[in-house]
Formats: C-alpha cells, structure tokens, sequence
C-alpha cells in the first residue's frame, strides 16, 4: 500500500473529525514514535504528512485507555484514591470534632456512591481474579454507615478502617487499569462514540482492553499487512481516505453527533446507497477522537488548524492542559491559551501567521462551529486584557435564577465576534439588567465597559470603521456627571427610568428620541450637552458607542477624567 514505506505509516489532515482523531491518535502514542514532513521543507508534498512507526502501534490498547487515565486526573478512581492521606489522618487521632464528622461523612457518601454505580461492579471479578484476592466489595461498601455524634469512636475507627481498605483494594494496579479505564469510557470516550466494542451493549467480552483489541487493533494489523496485489482486487473505496477496502463491513455510525442513522435513513445518501464505509486504519484513527477533544464533563472542544499537523497537536494539547489544570476546568480558558499559542510565535516569518481557524465545540450532545478568520483573530488579541477579565461572568435570562441556564458573558462574546455579530444587543441586555436593581448574574458596569471596548475593536478591526480618540471613556464620563448632577438634586430615582428611554432609543437606532431625553436632562440640571454626544450624532456606530458608554457611566461609576 502506497502509505506504508519502510515500516511506517503515512497520514495527512482531512476535515475536523479526523483530524481530531488524528491528534489523538499522536498524543496516545507519544511524539518519540511521530515524525512530521512539512510541505515548506518538501516541494513535493501537498499536503503536510506525518509518519508514525508502525511498531508504535503493538499494545495499542493499554497505551489507549493509560492516555485518559493519566491525563483526566478527575476521574473517579483518581477522586477516590486521594482521600488516603485524609483517611490516614483521621485514624491518628483519638477525638474527633464536627469537621472530622463532616469530612468523614463525606468521604462515605462519595465512597457508596461511585462504588456501588454498575460500572464499577462489573470489574470488581475481573480484578479479583487478576488479583487472585477475595474481597466482598459490596459487602463491605453496606458496612459504611454516616455517623451522627462524634463522641462513637469505635464506629468511627470501624468506618475508617473500612475505608482504608478499600482505598488499598482502588490502588491496586488491576483495580487502577480496569475502574479508571471504566471512568474514561463513560465520561470521556462515550462523548465522541458509542454502541461498539465495549459500548455495545450486546458484548460479551468483559474485558475492555481485550474487546478494544479485537475491534479495533486486530483488524488494523489484518488490514497493513495485505498485500499490494491482494489490494487491486479490492473494489470499494474508503470514504474517509479513499484506500482500497474489500467490504462494505465498518462504517461511521459509531461516531455520536455527526450525522443520521445510515441504517434508518437512507434517504440522505445518493440513491439511498450508504456510501460512508470507511477502512479499519480511518476507523482506528477515528476512536481516537475523544483524545483529541479536550472534554470537561459532557462539553468539549477541539481546534481545527490545518495551518500543520505539529501545530494541530502543539495548540490542542496546551489548551488540554491549560483547562485540565485549572482548579475550576473551565473551558472558557481554551481560547485564552489558543490566543496565546497563537501569537507567542508572532515575530516568526510572515508565512507562520494563521487564518480561518475552526473551532468545533460539543455541548448539549451537539458540535458547535466556529470560524475564526484573520481579522477575527486580530479582534480578540487586542481585546486580550477585556476578554481575560469576562472569564468568570455570567447573567441569567431571566428572573428564574436555574444555575443550569446561566449564560456565560465570555462565550457569548467569542460567539457573537467569531461569528460577525456585533456585541450591541448584549450590551443592550445587560445594561437593562443592571438597570432593573436585580442580582441577575454576577457582572458589573465594568463588566459592560469591557464589551463597549471588545465591540469598538470589532467595528474598527472588521468593519474598517474610525472612531474619535478615547470616545468610550469621554461618554462614559459624561454619563458619570450627569449623574453627580442628579445626585445633587436629590433626583438620582429618576435616572432608572431616563437610561431605559435612553436604552429603547439606541436599540432601535433613533437619534432624535435619543436627543430628547438627553435635551430634557441637561435642560433639568441646567448644563450644556457634551461635546462628545453631539459629535457622536454623524455616524450610527460612533452614536451607538457613544450611547452605551454614556448610559454605562449614568448607572455606575467612573474614576478619573476621560478614563475608565
């Protein structure tokens, strides 16, 4: 086979999913066993290649399920096997206080509630048997009871000693390679695929790393090691990579999200023909897809820059351990450290600079996509220190404060930048909120003088658009006076109701309503209206900028002069 040259494999990027799976692939099997060939270095490559040996591949299986256990050190298993220091500090001590109850209470309900889950119980024979030990889990997890006063020693010391004994049952290496492995599969692996191999419902082989085997890793082998004239036999191609494939065996209906189901919905194929059947080396590279994703809990993302495979996996793997090693794993942190990958390198030569980069986000069960072309990303470095500062904000959509609906003010705005929409109707939004006196989220004035700023980079960067030097911080500032003004005049309740004027005026882009309500409160405060509001009214987006800045200032606070 023509990708197959002095015992190594040759693969090159596609489209978002395999390149997924092939940066998974590379980070399971470690960079010692990748060479990348470039097409700058080599005028005759099309496309940039990278080259892994083939005997990388042997215990493909172990190196598989050890590349989750060792990177997501919030599995259960890791969860479980911490408590040891906490267990053994409490087994020193002869009187306990209510925090030792609480801490202890704590561990056994986190104790019963993984160990007793169905994943775990289905290994527990296999490590016994791996073991060659005899220990009742179930029987001992049922000896775990909550403790109410602290003055029961003995009951606490029984439950400790119970606990002690499970964490060593946890830190054995069956224990570790079959429930950490079993971790991986249900919050990780089944993000990206489902209903084969080990996630067939209908197998019979207990063992994952044998059932993964089989699958995958068995039919790998049967396949590189055809030979040439056996292959121009074969009739079918591959619709992933278009190498030669005998049958019509494996297909793509055990990637999740991606599609329909080929086996009920043959109307969506040409001729009601699936034509989707791929060859066992796409189908390996494939389930790595869930390494190359960097998921927290049932969200992922993974970045899609075909600028080079070595930059593929440099960027996907930085943004993996900026999030997996944030306290709080928030995948809002990915494009910060995507930014900042990005441009550390920005002083190497020009052909180095990026464009069009895909960003493809599971959430809700569903792939989200996201363009970020150069201007985009022109956009966001220079809004670097806003974007930093909205990290950790967030509103709520309506009064109903359900944690569960909350609205991250970050990602709404990388959304609605990445996407060309300006920032106006959240802006909007927010300042309504503010307005209304209620704890909708947690965000400030500030919060929104960041947007006006991010929204002022966006219109100048993409939209080609010029604006009066420190405009947000003169209107900003305006607004912050007029509002000492009104303070003064002890008529500072009546400013709610003039920014919501003020707010429907610039929704809707009405200048002379805007005016009105402007006129009547310099007229009230006998003072000129400002220079900047007046300037403003020659071009919409100077106006709307201008507007929402001054609004900002009359409802919250301002420091200094022109400044914010």
């Amino acid at each position: 086979m023509e990708e197959i040259k002095n015992n190594f494999l040759i693969f090159r990027t596609s489209d978002w999913l395999y390149n997924a799976g092939l940066v998974g692939l590379i980070e399971i099997l470690g960079h010692d066993n990748v060479r990348y060939r470039t097409n700058e270095e080599n005028e005759d490559l099309d496309f940039d290649e990278v080259k892994i040996s083939i005997n990388a591949f042997e215990n493909f299986e172990e190196k598989f399920f050890n590349y989750f256990i060792e990177t997501y050190t919030n599995l259960p298993w890791h969860q479980l096997v911490s408590y040891k220091e906490a267990v053994e500090t409490l087994n020193e001590k002869n009187e306990y206080n209510i925090k030792d109850l609480e801490l202890l209470n704590k561990m056994i309900d986190y104790f019963k509630n993984n160990l007793k889950k169905n994943s775990f119980k289905s290994v527990y024979p296999l490590i016994e048997e791996k073991e060659n030990i005899k220990l009742d889990i179930l029987n001992e997890i049922k000896k775990l009871k909550k403790i109410k006063k602290v003055e029961k020693i003995e009951d606490i010391k029984n439950n400790l000693l119970i606990l002690e004994n499970l964490i060593n049952f946890l830190n054995l290496k069956s224990s570790k390679k079959y429930i950490a492995a079993k971790n991986a599969i249900y919050t990780l692996i089944r993000n990206a695929w489902d209903g084969v191999s080990f996630l067939n419902p209908q197998t019979k082989e207990k063992d994952v790393y044998i059932d993964y085997k089989k699958h995958f890793i068995d039919t790998f082998f049967n396949y590189i090691n055809i030979d040439d004239e056996e292959f121009k036999k074969y009739k079918y191609k591959c619709f992933s990579c278009n190498r030669p494939i005998k049958s019509l065996e494996y297909n793509m209906s055990f990637l999740k999200n991606i599609g329909f189901d080929d086996a009920r919905k043959p109307s969506n194929v040409w001729n009601f023909v699936n034509d989707t059947y791929i060859c066992p080396i796409c189908r390996l590279v494939y389930s790595c897809v869930p390494a190359g994703f960097t998921y927290v809990y049932d969200k992922g993302i993974f970045i899609n820059l075909n600028h080079s495979i070595e930059e593929l996996v440099r960027i996907n793997k930085k943004i993996k351990m900026q999030v997996l090693n944030d306290p709080h794993n928030n995948l809002n942190n990915s494009y910060s450290e995507l930014l900042k990958s990005i441009y550390e390198n920005k002083n190497k030569t020009a052909s180095y600079e990026y464009s069009d980069i895909q960003i493809v986000k599971l959430k809700n069960e569903k792939y989200e996509f996201n363009i970020l072309s150069k201007k985009i990303l022109s956009v966001l470095k220079n809004s670097e220190e806003e974007l930093d500062f909205l990290i950790a904000q967030f509103y709520f959509p309506s009064n109903n404060k359900n944690w569960n609906e909350k609205i991250s003010i970050y990602e709404e705005v990388i959304y609605r930048i990445s996407n060309n929409i300006s920032l106006y109707s959240l802006i909007n939004t927010l300042l309504r909120l503010k307005i209304s006196n209620v704890n909708n989220g947690y965000f400030n004035t500030f919060t929104i003088k960041q947007l006006i700023k991010i929204n002022l980079n966006y219109l100048k960067e993409v939209k080609n658009m010029e604006f009066p030097e420190n405009l947000v911080g003169n209107a900003n500032y305006q607004g912050y006076l007029l509002k000492k003004e009104y303070n003064r005049k002890n008529s500072e309740h009546k400013l709610g109701g003039i920014s919501y004027k003020l707010l429907n005026a610039l929704k809707v882009n009405n200048k002379d309503g805007f005016m009105d309500v402007i006129l009547n409160c310099y007229l009230y405060v006998d003072k000129p209206v400002p220079k900047v509001i007046i300037e403003a009214l020659e071009n919409d987006e100077v106006f709307k900028t201008a507007g929402y800045s001054f609004v900002a200032g009359l409802i919250g606070e301002s420091n200094t002069k022109g400044e914010e």
